[in-house]
């Protein structure tokens, strides 16, 4: 065989399964395919890495149907650049919906109040509808397709169109009038919009590709192998994107510092996320809103009483202690940690904060590190509307209700956006209660931080729930630490977040500011 005969090596593989056949083919030809993908998805090191593995287990499928003789580099470069479309197409879709997600615009409170009763109905009343129905309502509410973009796909003219989408909702009014909910045509297409579809954890989209990946290695498992260990040692060009690094960012003076962690599985802070003199610190500021009668917080759970205290009473004694405080300030930090089955690990931490004076004060912001770039969501609210900022895309500003601005960084924020707001504003925020964990159970103490802490277990969420464990301070009451692990099959994520927060204390003014840059 000539060392440059591609073709053999492939027949070689698809004959006789020969791991070193197909080793150096992706040894020979992964910098092209990378360096391919690169160019297509517009310099995205990540989704050029996940073509790039996706290119070659498609090669390994097809190996035994390729005509002999083929060129391998020129098939490579066309397959690569049909998988880059169709991934750009993806992410595009992905980044689109997590920005409406984050920028929903401010709906009619009825359509608010309508969507708990529709939820339970609409799949069942999908289903009911004819396909060409079912099909045109998807398309324009739960895709958010235009009347033109919607008879395109379809076949139809507009006009037809929009004869077909409100025949359809006509009809599932009169399916939910039939269950009792009674409701208009335009507030069923109105809660639809805004409701039917969240955006994923930003976790869960960003390693889909891994999933089915991984599904595929099933079947060749002996190709993954492979791809594993040559894509860990190609060039210094492709290996950036093998082991993504989360770099802390210094770049805005609200972003909360780096805290450093102990093992990934005790899912434990070593140390405090705020220093001793973190100019951040809402107290001493001489700009502080002042709360007369502030004083030392005293003890919600004196330890004397814990030792007869019942988990869900340790959780509800919690929430009592949010609900009333006058004031609440956090810095914390959301740090999910993705495992291979390989061993392989990607961290990717999101700092957040919250600042709060009740009734009418309220600023929650997170950010992340995108590539080389920090984004940031802002939720701001004076008591009576709530403006919101995510800078990815065409950075834009838009003012809603709290729930609905909170609601829409939930996902993207490993859900720090809502955990302790909806401790804090029960009423307005319409989210699972940490303080209802099901099946909860009191493990024992541990201290955390060399902060005395309550242990309890139990689950989080309400379609599937997590197992989930929780640290609260038992000097204070408050939240000190989250731990929770998925495995999705292919690989795991482990997630912690941490709090370091007070309440009943002065904050400074700067910290309940809006100030999302360059607003428009």
């Amino acid at each position: 065989m000539q060392p440059n005969d591609a073709s053999a090596l492939l027949r070689e593989y698809a004959t006789g399964g020969s791991e070193s056949a197909f080793k150096e083919i992706v040894r020979r030809h992964v910098d092209l395919v990378y360096s391919t993908a690169l160019r297509r998805v517009g310099r995205d090191a990540q989704l050029a890495a996940e073509v790039t593995q996706t290119v070659f287990t498609d090669l390994a499928r097809k190996a035994s149907s390729l005509p002999t003789g083929i060129v391998l580099a020129g098939w490579l470069h066309r397959h690569t650049c049909y998988r880059a479309a169709t991934a750009l197409r993806a992410e595009t879709r992905r980044r689109t919906r997590e920005q409406k997600a984050a920028e929903m615009n401010a709906i009619d409170q009825s359509s608010n109040e309508t969507w708990p009763h529709l939820a339970p109905l609409l799949d069942d009343a999908l289903q009911r509808l004819a396909t060409r129905d079912r099909d045109a309502v998807i398309l324009r509410y739960f895709e958010d397709k235009t009347l033109a973009e919607t008879a395109q796909t379809i076949g139809i003219s507009e006009d037809a169109a929009q004869k077909l989408v409100s025949r359809a909702v006509e009809k599932l009014r009169l399916h939910f009038s039939r269950h009792g909910v009674q409701v208009a045509s335009g507030s069923i297409a109105a809660a639809i919009t805004c409701n039917a579809v969240r955006s994923a954890p930003l976790e869960l989209v960003e390693t889909t590709s891994q999933v089915a990946l991984t599904s595929s290695a099933s079947l060749l498992s002996s190709t993954s192998a492979i791809l594993s260990g040559v894509l860990a040692v190609a060039s210094a060009a492709t290996i950036t994107w093998l082991v993504v690094t989360n770099q802390s960012s210094t770049a805005r003076a609200h972003t909360v510092q780096a805290v450093s962690h102990s093992s990934p599985q005790a899912g434990l802070l070593s140390q405090p996320v705020v220093a001793t003199n973190d100019p951040l610190s809402p107290a001493g500021s001489p700009q502080a809103n002042a709360l007369p009668g502030s004083a030392e917080v005293t003890p919600v759970l004196p330890e004397q009483n814990l030792e007869a205290a019942t988990a869900a009473q340790v959780l509800q004694a919690m929430a009592e202690k949010y609900a009333a405080c006058r004031s609440y300030f956090d810095k914390g930090l959301v740090r999910t940690i993705f495992i291979n089955l390989d061993g392989s690990r990607r961290v990717d931490d999101r700092p957040f904060t919250t600042a709060f004076v009740r009734n009418d004060r309220f600023r929650y912001e997170f950010s992340q590190q995108m590539g080389k770039r920090e984004v940031h969501y802002i939720v701001w609210s004076d008591g009576s509307a709530a403006q919101t900022w995510w800078d990815i895309g065409s950075p834009k500003l838009k003012t809603m209700t709290l729930g609905i601005a909170l609601a829409g960084g939930t996902g993207i924020s490993g859900s720090s956006a809502s955990t302790i707001p909806t401790l804090l504003l029960p009423d307005q925020v319409n989210a699972y209660k940490l303080s209802a964990l099901a099946r909860s159970v009191r493990e024992p103490d541990e201290v955390v931080d060399g902060v005395n802490c309550i242990r309890v277990q139990g689950e989080f969420g309400f379609n599937r729930p997590q197992s989930i464990t929780v640290w609260i301070e038992k000097q204070t009451g408050l939240v000190r630490q989250m731990f929770s692990a998925v495995d999705f099959g292919g690989f795991r994520t482990e997630t912690t977040t941490s709090y370091v927060a007070t309440i009943n204390e002065s904050i400074p003014d700067e910290l309940l500011q809006f100030d999302a840059p360059n607003k428009n």
